[in-house]
């Protein structure tokens, strides 16, 4: 599968969020043909589940790519930030830690709010 960084849906994306294309690609956002996948990866960076993006609005806009990796939390892999600064945001999605990251602040997301579960 080729990776394409600004590819239409990703671009929509970069533009509507206001992210440079640049900055997704660094966090190893890329699109697909499946669609633009977004890597979960834990602590040590090792890559676990993938989070597809299919659209840029609607209900349906997200899937998780097959595999028997668990659900984490977003962001794993940028804890020890939080930990030199000495707090954590805690937000609900992708895209709020891109902005936050994009600021300086740590943060780790949750990819919903039913998943409150994944933080224990």
């Amino acid at each position: 599968m080729s990776h394409v960084l600004d590819s239409s849906l990703l671009k929509s994306l970069a533009q509507a969020k206001q992210f440079p294309t640049e900055f997704l690609a660094s966090l190893g956002i890329h699109e697909t043909a499946r669609g633009i996948e977004i890597p979960y990866r834990d602590e040590d960076g090792k890559a676990g589940r993938t989070r597809i993006r299919t659209a840029l609005g609607g209900d349906h806009r997200f899937l998780w790519a097959e595999g028997d990796a668990p659900v984490l939390p977003y962001g794993l892999w940028k804890l020890k930030e939080g930990r030199s600064e000495g707090f954590l945001i805690l937000v609900e999605g992708e895209s709020d830690c891109w902005t936050l990251w994009q600021h300086g602040f740590p943060a780790l997301g949750l990819p919903g709010a039913s998943m409150t579960g994944k933080l224990e």
